[in-house]
C-alpha cells in the first residue's frame, strides 16, 4: 500500500491545523483545578450535551459495536438504542436545571 501525493498533502495540512489549535489553546494557562477541569464553569448546557455525545461515539466505539454484533448478533444494538433513552433526558432536563441552579449560587 502506498500513499497519494494527495493523501499525504492532506494529511500534512490536518497535522498542521490540530498542531495550530494546540499551541492557541496551550496559551491559555487555567488559573485553579476549576478552571481547567470545568472550563471555569462557564460553558453552556448544549455545549456540554455535545461533549456527552462526542465522548460516547468514538473510532474504538464503532470498532467495538461491529466486533460485539459479530460475536454475539444484532441483540448488541439494543444496548445502544437504550442508551439514548438515557442520554436524551439527561442532556434536555438536567443539564439546563444546572446552569440554572449555577446562577442562583
Amino acid at each position: 500500500m502506498t500513499l497519494h501525493p494527495l493523501d499525504i498533502t492532506v494529511i500534512a495540512i490536518y497535522a498542521a491545523a490540530i498542531a495550530g489549535v494546540a499551541f492557541f489553546v496551550v496559551r491559555k494557562k487555567p488559573t485553579s483545578a476549576e478552571g481547567y477541569f470545568l472550563a471555569g464553569r462557564t460553558l453552556s448546557w448544549p455545549f456540554i450535551g455535545a461533549s456527552l455525545f462526542a465522548a460516547n461515539i468514538s473510532a474504538e466505539h464503532f470498532v467495538g459495536l461491529a466486533g460485539s454484533g459479530y460475536a454475539d448478533g444484532m441483540a448488541v444494538g439494543g444496548f445502544e438504542w437504550m442508551a439514548v433513552f438515557c442520554l436524551v433526558p439527561l442532556i434536555l432536563l438536567f443539564l439546563p436545571f444546572s446552569q440554572l441552579q449555577r446562577g442562583f449560587s
